[in-house]
């Protein structure tokens, strides 16, 4: 093959590449846990078989939630987003099967749905860890 022909064929190639590798650069992974995060756990059941879970960031940063998880007694796992909680913001995860949602309040308030039909929490504790295993917050869910 002619050099000139080799070139336009490694050319093609690494430009197809850099294509590929641009999707990669869209995917964040999960951070840690912002040692002066204070991120606190709340529990609220609207109805009979209804349930919200509210992360609320009652402090002075930012927390982005990627990676962050909700740890229920009895084994369901609920895992957040790529969405950030500002300083006085909060989501809630419902029993529901909600589609995401957002008020654009300021700081904006999220909800998030866990497509179930009862109670995320019937009795035990539920507990947020953050990205890299740390425990975050804990509650005991109401009877």
């Amino acid at each position: 093959m002619h050099p000139a022909s080799r070139r336009a064929v490694l050319t093609a190639a690494v430009a197809s590449l850099g294509g590929c590798l641009s999707t990669f650069d869209t995917v964040e992974p999960p951070g840690t846990h912002p040692p002066d995060a204070e991120l606190r756990l709340d529990i609220e059941r609207p109805g009979e078989n209804g349930e919200r879970v509210y992360v609320h960031n009652d402090g002075t940063t930012d927390v982005p939630m990627r990676g962050y998880l909700l740890e229920y007694d009895d084994g369901i796992v609920y895992e957040f987003d790529r969405l950030t909680l500002e300083p006085g913001s909060w989501v809630a995860v419902e029993s529901t099967s909600v589609l995401e949602g957002m008020d654009r309040s300021d700081p904006p308030k999220f909800v998030r749905g866990a497509n179930r039909d009862d109670r995320l929490c019937p009795d035990g504790r539920v507990t947020l860890v953050g990205p890299q295993g740390t425990i975050v917050g804990s509650t005991t869910c109401p009877a």
